[in-house]
């Protein structure tokens, strides 16, 4: 009876199994500083650690880095969440430099940066400079590859971690991860388009990175739409577009939950697919909120 399949990306389409690539600065020059400062945000973070903080974890040359160069001593975190799109921590560094550290989604980091290291020195921006660095990891989302910035700023001695703290960093410059396709994605998402189920990815990243999963899993793309956009449409509006959009990208955990909600509230039968707690709002809408599905399910499968 299923008509939409809304899928994830990582983990879900793609096989979780990261390769971090090696780091460079904004402009470009390869830059071992975004990786030591990265691996040491992901060894001192609480809690579980994502998929990218594992991969940096087990990098031979990541790994090196934090051997030769000390692992700072943490003082106070700010977790991952999918709305600021980053998480920071404040560390001490082995030479007792206070930093406040901070990794995440690029367009979300690059936002709170007023300079950018490169070649020795801290910089400012200038046309030129911000024109250069959205060719790079513009170049790197168009090949596949999950691009994260690293960014840092020195933290006074009585300075306080919150959110409002993230602010005037320096870029130091960017990661990217390979995560290739599991294999026989390709060939189930030709059997779905056989059996008339239109499929439709949901994801976190950036449009670019779906795209080129798209063309890996042989998905034709009808339209591609961001969550800063759902956040300007109405729930009619969103309707609208649901309706000849393949790509949902940028979107945190409501923005897929309104999305489920729309296309069924066109009134076709939506499963979802997704591997992380950011997918449990879009499956619960499209498991149990729909009349559409309890209307076709037999009745002892009925939810109460």
């Amino acid at each position: 009876a299923m008509r939409v399949l809304c899928a994830d990306k990582t983990g879900t389409l793609t096989a979780g199994i990261m390769r971090v690539q090696p780091g460079i600065d904004a402009l470009g020059r390869p830059s071992s500083e975004p990786l030591y400062w990265a691996a040491s945000h992901a060894r001192l973070q609480a809690g579980t650690r994502h998929l990218i903080d594992q991969t940096l974890l087990s990098d031979a040359h990541a790994l090196s880095l934090l051997t030769a160069r000390g692992v700072p001593a943490k003082l106070d975190e700010l977790p991952f969440d999918a709305e600021r799109r980053r998480a920071s921590v404040a560390l001490q560094d082995p030479q007792g430099q206070r930093w406040l550290v901070c990794k995440g989604a690029v367009e979300e980091v690059v936002a709170l940066c007023d300079r950018y290291a490169h070649d020795g020195y801290t910089l400012p921006w200038d046309l030129a400079s911000r024109r250069r660095m959205r060719e790079l990891t513009r170049d790197w989302s168009r090949q596949g590859l999950r691009v994260i910035a690293v960014a840092r700023r020195p933290l006074g001695a009585d300075e306080a971690l919150h959110p409002g703290k993230e602010k005037d960093l320096t870029l130091l410059g960017f990661l990217a991860f390979a995560d290739p396709v599991k294999p026989g994605a390709r060939e189930a998402m030709a059997r779905l388009r056989e059996r008339g189920v239109d499929v439709r990815i949901l994801t976190g990243d950036n449009e670019w990175v779906a795209q080129s999963v798209c063309e890996q899993l042989g998905l034709p793309v009808r339209g591609v739409t961001t969550g800063k956009r759902i956040d300007r449409m109405s729930d009619a509006q969103l309707q609208r577009v649901c309706a000849h959009t393949t790509v949902f990208a940028r979107l945190t955990p409501l923005h897929k939950q309104r999305v489920v909600m729309a296309l069924r509230q066109q009134g076709s039968v939506v499963g979802y697919m997704g591997d992380g707690v950011n997918d449990a709002a879009a499956l619960t809408e499209a498991t149990w909120g729909s009349r559409s599905t309890k209307a076709w399910m037999p009745s002892e499968r009925r939810p109460t």
